[in-house]
């Protein structure tokens, strides 16, 4: 059932819920959900409401989120499938996953999704 949920995300709100399932804290800012997407504020802040409006995430308290455990454990599901995938996806693509970091980003051909 969680997987008719997040094929009703946007894509961006797909990649930021595989994302969310790796997050080693029992909850997230929105500035550290917007570093983990390498994305802005404002567009993190957006998606992470996305994922409360679909019931895939709480904001516990203002600006702190987090997943109940076992949509934790189907984000993360999803976070290693998003890696699996990008391995077979040609340049530039796949890049994004596994070598562009906010800091890297100018000088990155590679987009995310979303973009």
């Amino acid at each position: 059932m969680f997987s008719w949920s997040v094929q009703a995300l946007s894509r961006l709100g797909a990649w930021m819920f595989g994302l969310l399932g790796i997050h080693p804290g029992p909850d997230i800012s929105l500035a550290a959900a917007s570093s983990l997407a390498a994305t802005g504020r404002d567009q993190a802040r957006a998606v992470l409401g996305e994922l409360t409006a679909a019931h895939l995430l709480t904001e516990h308290y203002p600006g702190r989120y987090s997943l109940h455990d076992l949509l934790r454990v189907y984000a993360a599901e999803q976070a290693d499938a998003l890696v699996a995938r990008s391995a077979a996806v040609p340049l530039p693509a796949g890049c994004w996953i596994t070598t562009c970091t906010p800091s890297a980003r100018p000088a990155c051909s590679c987009t995310r999704p979303g973009t």
